[in-house]
């Protein structure tokens, strides 16, 4: 950012409108004494909201405004204008040009705008703040500030550091904190003076009330009275009513238990009934068996062929072929023994599956006979309960009568077929010729209130019978299975164990016309045939291990079966014994509904005219109510009910204004209270933000102290040509009854001294100067010439903008008292400057016009009236090498 243009029209001396163009760099304004050139330094820092006229050189505000000349008359209004480029964003405001414009008016009217917008002098303070601009400090020298900074007084100087650190803007807000704090003790302090002015009214207004003290002693007693009487009435009722619901409770508990029996029950027997998983697992155990003794199948022919190979090795050895039958008739022994036991085994399990199969036959036909005439008695009750619907009874009837015929001739079927795989196809007929007759008993409509229990009964006795029906076919279907089983393991042992008698008798005869025979070269062959036979020796073992496991797994299948069979006739049993204790108990729990609700009709009754009292009544503590009145006793306070009645309404009510202002008081009293309150949290708030405002402004002082500090033993070091400096600190105790105002920036003391809360503190009071010239011994500045005063005032003014640059410096003859050689040094320090910051330059001195870009020269008329003249020297270059002139 850099201060692109000022603009000036009725300030001092520039009467007329007045635009001096400024870019980066150094640029010169020159004049002879009294032109007005310093008055556009005057006119800077009349913007930057200069308040002392004398320091602008004037006596009065209105001396800013053009006084008028023997030629021109004097002007009512001033304006000046600074246009700051914004270009690099570094300014706090977003926007690519700044225009700060301040104007005031002979009547003595001052406005600031800030873009064409009106600001107070606080944004700007804090604009400039913001943009380590030094608006009383470092941004505008002159001559006088340049020797004041060295004749001031320690804590003048710790003023002009205070911009120079950039701590303004924390210090700003800090002022504007501390002006809230002072100004919201004093509100504290209100609100403490109007609630002690309110209390005494409030306290009368409360005597006042309390003469209704004695109207609310009639209402308790009255709600006494009423609470007793309406608290008797009420247990009476309450008694009756929770007695019934005990008995109910009671009933509805072994309701509850029974259905959670029979639920538990009905789903025992569903699960049992159909456990289609148990049949996939008992088809698996079936369909493993088969593949097994496929598998040992396999291996007894295989068994058979190396066998036939050994022997015809024999044959062909001559000698070991008398080995080898000898040890082959021993195997086969080996293997008839267990296979005769199985034989004979198998007849026994054969006949008790024919007793099982013919008992649960029997049972299949009782069970037959019972769901025809259950199905009678439910399609009877329907009829008589929906008589007027024939045409649906008549079509269900037909469907019963057609379905009850199929599943006959499927019961024939089933006790007549030996085949297993007919067996199956007949199981999964079963499956779907029950699930019709559960699905056409869905179809009768819901029985007829009155003859709840009934039709219940039936159809869940329907159910049962038809569960238990299912599970009876399920027994006899896998009872078939197995006995086909155990048929295909029967004709399986004959043909084994005549073959194997019939090899072991072809081996005897082998045996006793066997001659020795030698075979040497075949022996090696004969092993290896050996070897494999023992391999397939052991396999075959172990298959018939597993078959073994197998059929004991099938049979603990089937007995498990079977048991679970048993259990399920056994739990449709007691599902039948329960539905009809629960029939019994269903119809006395109706009773003590019917009384319940007698007695609760009464009871509300009863809280409808307790609701209806003038006098409110505590509902809750009638409705828990603990003792017996007796109806005497309930005779005499009836009677004290009316008299209490009648004094209430002798003695009547309060006035509503007297309430009202009760209120109002009240209300406000709580409202200054809960005032006090907040303004005692914003006040901590308050202290705490003063307090990191404090410690941010130590430690940024402190730290940018100690690089100015360094800088400026720099800068005199090159400006003396040697020698040393330094800058010290002092501290005092400062008094926090003394702030500056956030409008004005003067000091505000307030009201009373020690008024306020804010504690002494410890500050930063003055900065001292000490300056050693080479090869002089001082003590003071004041041993100081005027030339070294002026170097040691630059060369603090050079520390603070290396420091912390401003945007743009404007420099008043600062230089004045130099001698040359110090000019050239100044000028060259200033050149290096220019880097890093916008300079212009107000000066006679020929080093520092050397090193300027552009140059204003300011002359004045006859008039009074300030004119400027501006030379660029690039451009004047240029001409003089014979360049051409960029037109503008």
């Amino acid at each position: 950012m850099f201060l692109s243009r000022i603009e000036l029209q009725g300030f001092k001396s520039f009467a007329d409108k007045t635009v001096l163009e400024f870019r980066p760099g150094i640029t010169t304004i020159v004049g002879p004494n009294g032109s007005g050139k310093s008055n556009i330094s005057d006119a800077i820092r009349w913007v930057f909201g200069e308040q002392s006229t004398k320091s602008l050189r004037g006596k009065e505000s209105t001396d800013m405004i053009f006084t008028g000349s023997r030629k021109r008359p004097r002007l009512g209004l001033a304006s000046v204008s600074l246009v700051l480029d914004n270009s690099d964003g570094s300014a706090p405001l977003d926007y690519p040009e700044i225009v700060l414009t301040r104007r005031l008016s002979r009547g003595g009217e001052s406005e600031y705008f800030m873009n064409k917008t009106t600001v107070r002098l606080l944004d700007i303070a804090m604009f400039l703040a913001k943009s380590h601009i030094g608006a009383k400090s470092y941004t505008v020298v002159s001559q006088g500030a340049i020797d004041s900074l060295i004749n001031a007084l320690p804590h003048e100087r710790k003023n002009y550091f205070d911009e120079a650190v950039g701590v303004k803007e924390f210090q700003i807000k800090r002022d504007q904190s501390v002006h809230k704090l002072l100004r919201t003790e004093e509100h504290l302090a209100d609100a403490k003076r109007l609630m002690d002015a309110l209390e005494p009214r409030l306290r009368t207004l409360t005597r006042q009330v309390r003469r209704l003290e004695k109207r609310e002693r009639f209402e308790v007693e009255l709600r006494a009275s009423q609470t007793r009487y309406y608290g008797g009435l009420w247990r009476q009722i309450q008694a009756g009513i929770q007695g019934v619901e005990q008995a109910e409770r009671k009933r509805n508990v072994d309701l509850q238990r029974r259905e959670r029996a029979m639920t538990q029950l009905q789903e025992q027997s569903d699960e049992l009934a159909e456990a289609p998983e148990r049949q996939q697992q008992f088809q698996q155990l079936q369909r493993e068996q088969q593949q097994l003794e496929q598998t040992y199948h396999q291996r007894m022919r295989e068994l058979v062929i190396q066998r036939g190979q050994l022997e015809l090795h024999h044959q062909q050895q001559g000698g070991s072929e008398e080995a080898w039958l000898v040890h082959r008739q021993q195997e086969l022994s080996d293997a008839l023994t267990p296979l005769k036991t199985e034989f004979a085994s198998l007849p026994i399990q054969r006949e008790r599956i024919r007793e099982r199969v013919e008992h649960l036959e029997q049972q299949q036909q009782s069970l037959q006979q019972q769901l025809k005439d259950a199905e009678y008695q439910l399609l009877k009750q329907e009829h008589t309960a929906h008589h007027q619907d024939a045409t649906i009874w008549e079509h269900l009837r037909k469907e019963f009568t057609q379905l009850r015929a199929t599943l006959e001739q499927f019961v024939r079927d089933l006790l007549s077929t030996r085949d297993l795989k007919a067996f199956r196809e007949l199981q999964q007929r079963g499956e779907y010729l029950l699930e019709r007759f559960e699905a056409l008993a869905s179809k009768i409509p819901a029985a007829s209130p009155q003859q709840p229990a009934t039709k219940s009964e039936s159809s869940n006795r329907f159910r049962t019978l038809s569960n238990e029906q299912r599970a009876v076919l399920q027994q006899i279907s896998d009872l078939r299975v197995e006995e086909s089983r155990i048929s295909d393991r029967q004709d399986y042992l004959v043909s084994t164990i005549a073959d194997y008698e019939r090899e072991l008798r072809e081996l005897r005869l082998k045996l006793q016309r066997m001659q020795p025979r030698a075979s040497g070269n075949r022996a090696q062959q004969t092993r290896r045939i050996q070897t494999e036979l023992d391999r397939l020796e052991k396999e075959r073992r172990a298959l018939e291990e597993r078959l073994k496991k197998q059929r004991q797994l099938l049979q603990a299948f089937q007995e498990e079966q079977q048991q679970a069979n048993r259990k399920l006739l056994d739990l449709q049993h007691q599902l039948r014994t329960l539905q009809t204790e629960w029939n019994q108990q269903n119809a006395a729990a109706q009773q003590l509904r019917e009384e319940r609700v007698r007695l609760e009709t009464r009871r509300e009754d009863l809280e409808q005219e307790i609701r209806h009292e003038p006098v409110a009544v505590d509902l809750k503590k009638i409705q828990t109510w603990k003792h017996t009145v007796e109806p005497e006793e309930r005779t005499q306070l009836d009677q004290k009910i009316q008299q209490l009645k009648k004094q209430l309404e002798l003695i009547g009510g309060m006035e509503p204004e007297t309430i009202e202002e009760y209120q109002q008081s009240k209300e406000r009293f709580e409202f200054l209270s809960r005032e006090r309150n907040d303004l005692e949290q914003a006040m901590g708030h308050l202290h705490q933000m003063i307090d990191e405002l404090d410690h941010t402004i130590r430690s940024r002082f402190q730290e940018a102290f100690r690089d100015i500090n360094q800088h400026f033993q720099h800068y005199v070091r090159i400006l003396f040509g040697g020698g040393s400096a330094r800058l010290e600190l002092q501290h005092e105790i400062e008094n926090p009854a003394t702030v500056l105002d956030p409008e004005t920036g003067l000091a505000m003391p307030s009201d009373e001294e020690g008024s306020t809360t804010l504690k002494p503190r410890k500050v930063i009071s003055g900065i001292e100067i000490d300056v050693q010239p080479p090869g002089k011994k001082l003590k003071n500045l004041s041993a100081l010439s005027g030339g070294e005063k002026a170097l040691t005032s630059i060369a603090l003014l050079c520390a603070i903008l290396h420091q912390n640059p401003s945007p743009f410096v404007v420099l008043d003859e600062v230089e004045a008292a130099l001698d040359e050689a110090n000019s050239e040094r100044f000028a060259e320090i200033l050149s290096k400057l220019s880097e890093r910051s916008q300079l212009i330059l107000i000066t006679h001195n020929r080093a520092t016009m050397n090193r300027a870009d552009v140059l204003y020269g300011v002359t004045m008329g006859t008039d009074g009236v300030s004119r400027m003249l501006s030379v660029k020297f690039e451009e004047l270059t240029d001409q003089m090498i014979g360049k051409p002139t960029p037109k503008s």
